[in-house]
């Protein structure tokens, strides 16, 4: 199955837990779409630069999909490595724990966690 065709079997797709990446991959997909039939010269993203290159259709579609699982391993990666940085590094903890010791005190940031004690 296309991701042409994916865009046209699930127009209506309503994520829930189950396909709830599903859902987004034909979000995306219905996007690039809509921007198939815009002006490329309006935009200076990448998106609008691979179709001035001449990306269309189905390596138009992967190689967005490429730039997304990308961006979702680099924003999922940096908070493990700055996490393990700071746990491997006493300096850095203690440095940190100060500074948001310092910002509960001022008010500035809240003292607990309302979402998380109940």
């Amino acid at each position: 199955m296309t991701a042409l065709h994916l865009h046209t079997v699930h127009l209506n797709c309503k994520p829930n837990p189950i396909n709830d990446s599903r859902c987004e991959l034909f979000l995306y997909v219905g996007y690039v779409r809509e921007r198939m039939l815009q002006p490329t010269d309006l935009r200076s993203d990448m998106l609008s630069s691979f179709i001035r290159h001449g990306l269309e259709g189905e390596e138009l579609f992967h190689e967005v999909f490429e730039q997304i699982l990308a961006g979702s391993d680099t924003t999922a990666g940096s908070p493990r490595v700055i996490m393990l940085y700071i746990m491997t590094h006493p300096r850095v903890y203690i440095k940190l724990q100060a500074e948001i010791d310092e910002a509960v005190g001022a008010g500035a940031a809240p003292a607990g966690l309302p979402w998380y004690e109940r």
